[in-house]
C-alpha cells in the first residue's frame, strides 16, 4: 500500500555534528558484543539478525536490512531483516546493483557509502521509487560490505520512516557494521571449508570415513557393500603413487557415475556404498 506520509526532519547540518563519547562506546560495544558472538560459534544468521535488531535500536523509526550480491545472476538478495515484512522481502530480492536502484544498489554498484534522505526524489532511486512508497522508505542510507580482497559482496542499510540526513555517528555506526558482516560471513565460509575438508576425501573429492561414520550413527540405512582394489599396494611400490592415484581416481569416476550419492572412500584401496534401501548390485559391479 502506498503512503507517501514521510515526517521531514529539520536535520540540514546533523552532519557537522561530531560523535559522542558515549556514541563512541555505543559503536565498541557492538562491535565487541558482536565478534564474541562469532567467537562462541554461535550461527552467522543468528548473528546476523541481532546485529541488525542492534542497529534499531540505535536509530528509532527504522528498520535495517543487509543484501547480498549473487555470484551467478549479480542481483541482490535479503541475508537479514528481522523487522521486514516477507512482502518487504519478496520486493527487495532480485535487485539489480546500478545508479538508478536506490541506496543499497548504488552502494554495491559504485562500492561506496550511500545516503538518501528522500527516496522519493532522489535520482540514484528512481528505479525503486513504487518499493520505497509502498513500504513507506522515506530515507535509507547503505554501506557497500566486502570481503577480504575488498571485492564488494553487498550491502548493510538502515531505511528510515523519516526524511532524513545521517549524523556522523550513523555513518560510522554502519561501517563498522559492514566490517562486522564480513568478518562473520568469512567466518562462516572458513567453518563451512574446514567442515568439508573434515568430512570429505581430499584426492577424489568423495565423502570419506568420518562422513560414513556419521551417517551410519543416524541408523538410517539398509544395505552396506565394501569394496577394494585388489593388489593395489603393489601398483604403489612398481609404478609410483602418482600411477596409483590416477587408478583410484579412474576408479572412482566408474562408481560416482553409478552410484552419486552412496559412495564413500574410507580407506587408501578401500571404498563403500550406503543405501537407503535393500540391494545387491554385486552382479552391476562385477561388469567392471
Amino acid at each position: 500500500m502506498e503512503n507517501q506520509t514521510c515526517t521531514v526532519l529539520n536535520d540540514t547540518n546533523i552532519d557537522e555534528i561530531p560523535i559522542t563519547n558515549n556514541e563512541y562506546e555505543t559503536i565498541l560495544n557492538l562491535q565487541s558484543e558482536v565478534l564474541a558472538l562469532t567467537a562462541q560459534d554461535i550461527d552467522a544468521q543468528v548473528i546476523l539478525d541481532k546485529l541488525c535488531k542492534t542497529l534499531e535500536s540505535l536509530l528509532p523509526n527504522a528498520v535495517s536490512s543487509l543484501m547480498i550480491k549473487n555470484t551467478e545472476d549479480g542481483l541482490l538478495y535479503v541475508k537479514a531483516a528481522p523487522s521486514v515484512p516477507l512482502q518487504g522481502w519478496d520486493a527487495l530480492n532480485g535487485l539489480k546493483p546500478g545508479p538508478k536502484s536506490g541506496s543499497c544498489g548504488n552502494a554495491v554498484h559504485h562500492g561506496k557509502p550511500q545516503f538518501i534522505s528522500n527516496t522519493f526524489t532522489d535520482e540514484r532511486g528512481s528505479e525503486f521509487i513504487q518499493t520505497a512508497k509502498a513500504f513507506n522508505l522515506c530515507s535509507c542510507w547503505s554501506m557497500p560490505i566486502k570481503d577480504e580482497e575488498n571485492i564488494v559482496i553487498g550491502s548493510i542499510a538502515l531505511s528510515s520512516f523519516e526524511h532524513r540526513s545521517p549524523a556522523s555517528f550513523h555513518k560510522k555506526l554502519l561501517q563498522t557494521a559492514s566490517s562486522i558482516v564480513s568478518i562473520v560471513l568469512q567466518n562462516e565460509a572458513n567453518r563451512q571449508r574446514i567442515h568439508k575438508m573434515a568430512y570429505t576425501d581430499m584426492l577424489l573429492g568423495l565423502n570419506n570415513k568420518l562422513a560414513l561414520q556419521t551417517e551410519l550413527q543416524k541408523n538410517n540405512f539398509n544395505t552396506l557393500l565394501f569394496l577394494d582394489i585388489n593388489n593395489f599396494s603393489y601398483v604403489n611400490t612398481a609404478y609410483g603413487f602418482d600411477i596409483g592415484d590416477e587408478i583410484l581416481k579412474a576408479v572412482a569416476g566408474i562408481l560416482t557415475e553409478l552410484y552419486p550419492t552412496a559412495l564413500y572412500r574410507i580407506n587408501a584401496d578401500q571404498f563403500a556404498l550406503r543405501f537407503n534401501d535393500k540391494q545387491d548390485d554385486r552382479s552391476n559391479l562385477l561388469k567392471y
